[in-house]
């Protein structure tokens, strides 16, 4: 926005001013003596409307009459010239006005470059610092995301390891049933052998005791076959029970063992992962922390900007109109000096055709003074 100067001609004035200061004395002259003349008149109109009191005969009398009207004259020229010198001097005052309104301006527009390059400034490294800002907390977003997806691998695999012991327990459970059920069975097998031994040791020993059975021994040999027959298929029964046995033992102590082991493992790197995971969950929360402060920060710098942009808007629009009453203001006195201007210069030409009317009536006087002068002698 470029204010108005103004540039008032001072030089026509001043030309004026003098035409006006060497033609006041014929003007007043003339004025006095009641010279008018028609421009369209002939001479005969001409010397009709000369005074009476300007027809002399002799050159003394008009001579006289010229004397006379002298300090008149030059009174009222001393007037003039006085007009024409405050007329000239209320010109310069407006002229230095208008240069002082316009310097202000000047300096008014100065500042308002000066405050809008600040503001622009600071409006600039406001956008770089919100993108600097949101950078890094992209960046942590980012990064939180990274962790998250490590946590989430890293639960997937607890999770199944997690399954795998508890497969690991089911195996074990199922173990520990049929082994429990093979103690019992051989529990069993070993009470009815214990019976048959000693069963066997009685039958043996018959002939040194007594017996009470009323059998023959023919009845008791075949018993005793068929005894010793049961006795001998249990025995291998229980021989192949107690295989059975071990290798189920076998079986379940090398379960137990890896259920030993796989627990030792996941106990091995649950530990780890749990310490890992506090660790993460420890720096996350210390990264969260420190990214919502600085956010905040931001945030209440960010706050802070905002109302001195608001502040310095409003002082800017204040500053903005009183810059602008003010160029009202020297708007008005400058159409107000414009006017007295205008004013003034419409004077000037009017006692500038004021001034030429007179010139050709004084010249058009002269003429015919000069022409009466000479009557007289060329009659």
């Amino acid at each position: 926005m470029m204010f108005p100067t103004f540039d008032i001609p001072l030089r026509p004035l001043l030309y004026a001013a003098g035409i006006a200061a060497a033609s006041a004395g014929v003007y007043f002259l003339l004025k006095k003596r009641r010279y008018r003349v028609l421009q369209t008149g002939s001479g005969v109109g001409a010397v009709c409307a000369l005074d009476p009191g300007l027809m002399c005969d002799t050159d003394e009398g008009r001579d006289a009459q010229r004397c006379s009207a002298e300090p008149e004259v030059l009174e009222q020229m001393e007037t003039l010239l006085g007009s024409v010198q405050q007329l000239t001097k209320e010109v310069l005052e407006i002229r230095s006005i208008c240069e002082q309104i316009d310097s202000e301006r000047q300096r008014e527009q100065e500042a308002y470059r000066i405050l809008r390059a600040e503001y622009d400034q600071m409006r600039k490294a406001l956008k770089i610092r919100d993108k600097l800002y949101k950078t890094k907390y992209r960046e942590a977003l980012d990064t939180k995301v990274q962790l998250e997806n490590k946590i989430f691998n890293l639960v997937s695999e607890m999770n199944k390891v997690n399954d795998f012991l508890r497969q690991l327990e089911k195996e074990l459970s199922e173990s520990n049933r049929t082994y429990k059920k093979e103690q019992q069975d051989q529990d069993a097998i070993q009470d009815i052998h214990k019976y048959l031994v000693s069963d066997c040791n009685l039958m043996e020993s018959g002939p040194t005791q007594k017996i009470d059975f009323p059998m023959a021994s023919k009845e008791k040999s075949e018993m005793y076959a068929k005894s010793l027959s049961e006795h001998l298929a249990l025995m291998e029964k229980y021989s192949e029970l107690l295989k059975e046995y071990e290798h189920e033992r076998e079986s379940h102590e090398a379960l137990k063992l890896q259920y030993e082991q796989t627990m030792k493992e996941c106990s091995d790197k649950q530990n780890p992962l749990t310490m890992f995971q506090g660790t993460q969950d420890m720096e996350n929360k210390r990264f969260l922390e420190k990214v919502n402060s600085e956010l905040r920060i931001h945030k209440f710098k960010l706050e802070e900007m905002v109302r001195e942009l608001d502040r310095f808007h409003h002082d800017l629009e204040v500053t903005c109109g009183v810059i602008k009453e003010d160029i009202d203001r020297a708007q008005g006195s400058f159409n107000t000096l414009q006017s007295r201007c205008d004013e003034t210069m419409k004077q000037r030409d009017e006692l500038l055709q004021e001034i030429e009317k007179e010139r050709f009536a004084h010249i058009t006087l002269k003429k015919e003074d000069s022409e009466m002068t000479e009557a007289p002698f060329q009659c």
